[in-house]
């Protein structure tokens, strides 16, 4: 009976002791233990890797060689800077289509009478106030200059005719020399921006003859602005060829404007077969 007791005590302690074991392995795989693995997903790419499903292939040379800075030659310009930078034309010198004088004695003096038609070859540049010089040269030699200044301007692949008269001291002219040319750099202008009106904007119509050496005519502003300090020339010619010179100042005209003038001459007892009138900037 005893025996008995003590073997039913020592069952209890085992199974009381199998509890506590299991009771404390719960406790440590619940702080320690090993966690389930989780359902596995597609890799997190990092900042150096591609992800990609064609096959990768090594591009360390091609970032190596676009790494590289072009040199500031090499890189183009912008649309807006090639836009706004303007294309430099080079600066041409004027061409005298043609010169043609005449000497005429008349009121106690001798006068030369010329007429010069001036082209300017710049597409883009007007001229302003090109510089005319004009010199005579004697039979002896001797050589006076009797007219230099400004003209008016010319417009860019525009034809003035300048024409006038000076006063000269002898008839005996061997040589006339003359010089139309930019009085400097700073003479040309780009056309859209100067303003400067074409020959063909001051349209002279409706020219009668009035007197004996008299001449009215009408002439239109066909430019877009109003045009000031305008003269009036009346070139008579005989045989084609110069005869004499009249001017007159015309009035301003504004845009679409026609205004009527009359041009008298100064000079009498000459013959002519030809006249032409035109009227432009002084």
């Amino acid at each position: 009976m005893r025996i008995h007791e003590l073997w039913g005590k020592a069952q209890q302690m085992k199974r009381i002791l199998a509890v506590l074991i299991a009771l404390m392995l719960i406790v440590i795989t619940g702080c320690t233990g090993k966690k389930e693995d989780p359902e596995p997903s597609e890799p997190v790419p990092s900042a150096s890797s591609v992800v990609s499903s064609e096959p990768v292939t090594d591009t360390s040379s091609d970032v190596s060689e676009s790494s590289e800075v072009p040199e500031s030659s090499d890189i183009p310009e912008s649309p807006e800077i090639q836009q706004s930078s303007v294309v430099e034309e080079e600066k041409l010198p004027l061409n005298v289509v043609s010169f043609e004088y005449s000497i005429r004695y008349e009121m106690s003096d001798f006068y030369l009478f010329y007429v010069a038609k001036v082209e300017n070859p710049n597409v883009l540049y007007s001229v302003m106030m090109p510089e005319f010089s004009l010199k005579v040269k004697d039979k002896t030699g001797k050589e006076e200059e009797i007219s230099s200044g400004p003209l008016c301007d010319i417009a860019a692949s525009d034809t003035q005719v300048f024409c006038g008269a000076c006063i000269i001291t002898t008839e005996e002219i061997d040589e006339v020399e003359y010089t139309i040319k930019p009085l400097k750099e700073t003479s040309y202008a780009l056309q859209n921006d100067s303003g400067v009106p074409y020959a063909e904007d001051l349209s002279v119509s409706n020219v009668e003859k009035t007197g004996d050496i008299k001449y009215s005519a009408e002439v239109t502003n066909l430019s877009p602005v109003k045009l000031t300090s305008l003269k009036a020339s009346v070139i008579y010619r005989k045989d084609g060829k110069l005869v004499l010179v009249d001017t007159k100042s015309v009035d301003e005209v504004a845009p679409g404007e026609t205004i009527s003038f009359t041009v008298s001459s100064w000079f009498s007892g000459f013959d002519y077969d030809e006249v032409e009138v035109l009227v432009r900037p002084i």
